[in-house]
This record gives C-alpha cells, sequence and structure tokens, in this order.
C-alpha cells in the first residue's frame, strides 16, 4: 500500500474497491467480498461517496481495503497513518494491526504477513 492515496478520485469509494478487486482478477461474484472488505474498514456507509469527497482517513482506509481485497500473502504498508490528524492515527494503527484477526476466513486460513514501515524502520504483525 503506498504512502499518498493513488486510487481513482471520480470513482466512488466501491467502483473503486471493485476496480482494484478486477486488477486481481477476482472472479465476478466478489460482491460478498467487498461487503466484507468495506466493512472492516468502516466504510460500507460510504461507498456511494466519490473517493474525492471522503475524509483523508477514509482514503487510507480505502486504499487498505483495495490492498487486502484479494487475500494477498504478504503486505508491504508504507507509512499507512501519513497525513491523518493525530487522534485518528492510533485507530488506523489498530485497524492494521488486527488485520489478520479480523480479515476473511481465506486470509486467517493463509495466516498473510504484514509489515508495516515507519521512519525506515519495518514493523511485523
Amino acid at each position: 500500500m503506498p504512502q499518498h492515496f493513488v486510487l481513482y478520485p471520480h470513482l466512488t469509494v466501491w467502483e473503486n474497491l471493485n476496480f482494484a478487486a478486477s486488477l486481481y482478477g477476482m472472479p465476478l461474484w466478489r460482491g460478498g467480498q467487498l461487503k466484507r472488505m468495506l466493512d472492516f474498514v468502516e466504510l460500507r456507509d460510504q461507498r456511494g461517496k466519490l473517493a474525492r469527497d471522503i475524509s483523508g482517513g477514509m482514503q487510507r482506509r480505502l486504499s487498505l481495503a483495495a490492498t487486502l481485497v484479494h487475500d494477498p500473502d504478504f503486505v508491504f504498508l508504507d507509512e499507512p497513518t501519513a497525513g491523518i490528524d493525530p487522534v485518528l492515527r492510533r485507530g488506523e494503527v489498530d485497524l492494521v494491526a488486527v488485520a489478520p484477526q479480523n480479515a476473511s476466513e481465506s486470509m486467517r486460513s493463509n495466516r498473510q504477513a504484514i509489515f508495516i514501515i515507519y521512519n525506515d524502520q519495518v514493523d511485523q504483525y
């Protein structure tokens, strides 16, 4: 997951996540997985909004959902809380840290590794 928001500002939250899933070759019946991802990052109520119209913290969570939607074996997050209000930052770190426990069944069974890069240091979760 890149440090800056790189999804499409003129697409909705749902369209961005669906597009990311299509890039990873997920089958067309992926709606359930997309809904679970939006629930996981607490963006289901924002699914119809344009990405440019949601807050920076929500954009970071959308980027995280797009990163995790295809159940990757490894995830590298470069400064995942960059540009986020300090009050919200703790929640973002908690969300990333619990990703393996709260993610889909296939992610739990594969026990993916999540690596977070902060100030040139790498932590594994």
